[in-house]
């Protein structure tokens, strides 16, 4: 007998071909005010779990926060290079260029595929 998934299953159950890291830097792209809240929600993490990722991405040299009155703005280096063994010579701005020319493409189904 089969088990019913429910969608709430699914969701933890999703495949992310991007890391978390990469959904900050995406959104920080998008917006440099955004606040650690906004993120979390977006990500559905805690906002101890975003304040992590950004201090890690900041250690890194992927982005520099910058104190605005009450308020952070990050600054996202597209220059920086990844350091792992997979993504080597991989910068911010390859990935914000891949994920932003997939925002272009037509999702209706492709005849013949």
């Amino acid at each position: 007998m089969r088990k019913e998934v429910s969608s709430e299953d699914q969701a933890a159950q999703s495949i992310h071909l991007l890391s978390r890291h990469a959904h900050v830097l995406l959104i920080l792209v998008k917006d440099p005010m955004v606040t650690i809240r906004e993120i979390s929600f977006v990500l559905d993490v805690t906002e101890r779990t975003v304040l992590r990722i950004l201090n890690q991405l900041e250690e890194q040299g992927f982005l520099r926060i910058e104190r605005r009155g009450r308020n952070n703005s990050y600054r996202v280096l597209l220059d920086a290079e990844s350091s792992s063994r997979f993504e080597k010579g991989c910068t911010v701005r390859d990935v914000v260029g891949l994920v932003k020319s997939q925002e272009h493409i037509n999702e209706e189904p492709v005849e013949g595929i």
